[in-house]
């Protein structure tokens, strides 16, 4: 069981047989994030009739509905392939693609290699994906050129700290079924001011995951917790068979190409990769609001109609 969000941006005078996009964030994306607000803008400045729904995590934007927050993995998956699922009973003559972003991506891509979405999702567009997760964090926690980790820590944090329409956050839920002190958890994964300089190691997304993501999946040790990530993906990509673009920047500074698995795509008859030599991560943009992964996913969706 658990509950998830769905925050819809539907064009005036939509109908049930419009086309529909589901928006996957990134690990630290929510219904206000910058990428979201691009693609509704996008799509009603060219009066597509696309309807955007974008799908929250666990406990983010969402009250947590169980004691396991969200873990981004095979859990994660089976709540994508069932939101699509219910999207398919309720809007039957509706065209159904997802867009994923960073984690969203590689999540999206391992929903779109489960056999129960043939057929009912069209296309699907994977943004700075697939990256192996473990070389991923140990990337950040050691080589990458700023903090990215402890500042995505801290924003986690921050969403896991938030009371939803007056219900405990998550921290707190957290902190009652564990029998710790108010505060406390939050104060044990809460990356410390020295975590926030440019100074490896950084060890806040190990205490982070190891104290929180971890015991959710049931695993002991962020290590353990990394791996599993990195082999679910690794199983799901040879099994895709819908169309698939992923967009991938050879300067990306959060996972970079070293870390990504493109080459687990050579060949691969359903997925087409776009790699630039610039974009960062999700980036790609013409100007300080305006990015061409909107341009770029919304002629993939067409192209493959």
């Amino acid at each position: 069981g658990g509950v998830v969000a769905l925050d819809w941006a539907c064009p005036p005078g939509a109908n049930d047989s419009d086309p529909i996009l589901v928006m996957l964030h990134g690990v630290v994306g929510h219904s206000q994030s910058s990428y979201l607000m691009r693609a509704i803008e996008y799509h009603e400045q060219r009066g597509t009739g696309w309807k955007i729904c974008a799908k929250t995590w666990r406990g983010i934007d969402v009250e947590l509905a169980t004691s396991l927050p969200e873990t981004w993995g095979p859990r994660a998956t089976e709540d994508v392939v069932q939101v699509v699922l219910g999207l398919r009973q309720r809007f039957p003559q509706a065209r159904l693609c997802i867009q994923g972003m960073s984690v969203g991506g590689c999540v999206a891509l391992a929903a779109c290699a489960d056999d129960r979405l043939a057929g009912v999702v069209s296309a699907c567009c994977a943004v700075s994906a697939p990256f192996d997760y473990e070389q991923g964090m140990r990337f950040l926690k050691q080589a990458a050129p700023a903090a990215f980790g402890p500042v995505n820590c801290a924003v986690i944090v921050h969403q896991y700290s938030r009371e939803i329409e007056g219900k405990e956050s998550v921290l707190a839920r957290l902190e009652r079924e564990r029998g710790m002190e108010a505060g406390s958890l939050r104060q044990a994964v809460q990356p410390s001011m020295s975590e926030l300089l440019p100074i490896p190691p950084w060890r806040s997304p190990d205490t982070f995951h190891g104290t929180i993501t971890a015991p959710a999946m049931g695993v002991r040790t962020p290590e353990k917790y990394y791996q599993v990530l990195a082999q679910h993906l690794r199983d799901a990509l040879p099994r895709i068979r819908l169309p698939v673009l992923c967009v991938y920047a050879d300067d990306d500074p959060v996972t970079p190409p070293s870390v990504s698995l493109l080459g687990q795509l050579e060949d691969h008859p359903w997925v087409v990769v776009r790699r630039t030599p610039a974009g960062g991560h999700c980036g790609w943009f013409e100007t300080l609001w305006d990015s061409r992964v909107d341009t770029w996913c919304a002629e993939w969706f067409a192209a493959v109609e």
